[in-house]
């Protein structure tokens, strides 16, 4: 059995989202395992039979106290093939989250990660990424982490907030394709910066209210060592007309 990422980055939000000394903490923690038996027959074309023995292991938690809160749902399965076109294989499963306050109603702590299976080549066969065939079907993982910021300064709410991000693809083959078509070259791993930032004002110091705000994208990625930048500055105002209706641009 392989470590999953997942599994590490979310029992570490998970840890972060329930200090030892929180005052009130609700816990929920749900444990499973499965055994499974599959038989998978192409009825249609012909395709033959896919006959494979599972066993899995997962579990759902969540985790809340006053500055604190996170949640996991992750699924661990281990196939034992039966036939030719099944393969022996891990599969990792399950979406994680958590957030923290470091100084309350000022700046809090937010991470999430990710485990799921998806088509090695787009042009390729595209089956259940998760029953049958593993054929064209990759492990995925992702995960993200940083600081939001938002306060009040005077009259005016100011915001900011970063996210770092990291994706990581495990690809045991090169897909499937149709005879004569060449080969791409496969992702492999990636990591993006996302930073953004405003201030803004609500309408009643003045006759509308405003919001100036900027944003900063890059994510390198190792397939063919690409690079996309994107920068953005907007503005907007809010235009009351009625009690319940207000114009809007920007």
């Amino acid at each position: 059995m392989r470590s999953s990422p997942l599994f590490i980055a979310a029992i570490g939000a998970l840890t972060l989202a329930a200090p030892a000394h929180a005052e009130r903490r609700a816990v929920e923690v749900h444990p499973y395992l499965e055994v499974d038996q599959t038989v998978l027959s192409d009825l249609k074309h012909g395709g033959g039979t896919v006959t494979y023995t599972s066993v899995a292991a997962g579990i759902d938690a969540s985790v809340s106290t006053r500055r604190s809160e996170g949640q996991i749902a992750y699924r661990y399965e281990r196939r034992f093939s039966e036939s030719n076109g099944a393969g022996d294989g891990d599969i990792h499963t399950g979406l994680a989250r958590a957030r923290t306050w470091i100084a309350p109603n000022l700046l809090q702590l937010e991470g999430g990660a990710l485990a799921t299976r998806t088509r090695t080549d787009i042009r390729g066969f595209a089956p259940n990424p998760l029953i049958g065939n593993p054929d064209n079907v990759s492990q995925l993982y992702s995960a993200y982490l940083g600081p939001t910021l938002s306060t009040r300064v005077g009259d005016l709410n100011v915001g900011a907030a970063y996210r770092f991000g990291y994706t990581k693809v495990e690809s045991h083959d090169r897909g499937l394709t149709a005879p004569g078509q060449p080969l791409l070259d496969l992702f492999d791993d990636s990591t993006s910066h996302v930073a953004t930032a405003s201030v803004g004002m609500g309408s009643g110091v003045l006759p509308f209210g405003w919001t100036v705000s900027g944003g900063y994208d890059r994510e390198d990625a190792s397939q063919l060592d690409q690079r996309f930048e994107s920068e953005n500055v907007r503005a907007d105002l809010v235009v009351p007309v009625t009690p319940t209706v207000a114009a809007v641009g920007g």
